[in-house]
């Protein structure tokens, strides 16, 4: 439960929005994470000259398509380590991004256990699509 009085209005904003399909917890998340003092100690010391992961996936849901693509093109081209997929892939259409994945994969810029990374999001994302599916009334998943 959230501690201060901003955050109780966000929580029940988020709440209230949810019984509307509305998702707003990444911003719920995103106001709690700058309220902790340990998250705010390692955004201060953070130089940003190396991308950390533990800040990027707090603030990934917050990117535009831009920098979403700039993310994407450094890890296929291998300026970021392929385990940043696992951060990336839950905010893209993985179906869309697969082929340039695998094309870099088979360049040798990507390290082939990034094929792991892809096959787990293409199920999860999967699985997402089956839910919505099944929420929405679709016969063939009643």
């Amino acid at each position: 439960m959230p501690d201060n009085v901003n955050q109780t209005a966000a929580f029940k904003a988020a709440e209230g929005l949810k019984k509307h399909n509305l998702d707003i917890s990444s911003l719920v998340n995103i106001e709690k994470d700058l309220s902790d003092s340990a998250f705010l100690d390692v955004l201060n010391k953070s130089d940003f000259e190396t991308l950390d992961k533990n800040i990027l996936e707090k603030f990934m849901p917050f990117l535009d398509d831009v920098s979403k693509n700039n993310l994407f093109e450094k890890i296929i081209d291998g300026e970021l380590d392929y385990h940043f997929l696992e951060i990336y892939l839950p905010f893209v259409d993985v179906f869309y991004v697969a082929t340039q994945i695998e094309a870099a994969i088979i360049e040798g810029t990507i390290d082939w256990d990034a094929l792991h990374i892809l096959r787990k999001a293409s199920a999860e994302r999967m699985e997402k699509l089956r839910k919505e599916l099944k929420e929405a009334g679709d016969p063939r998943f009643q």
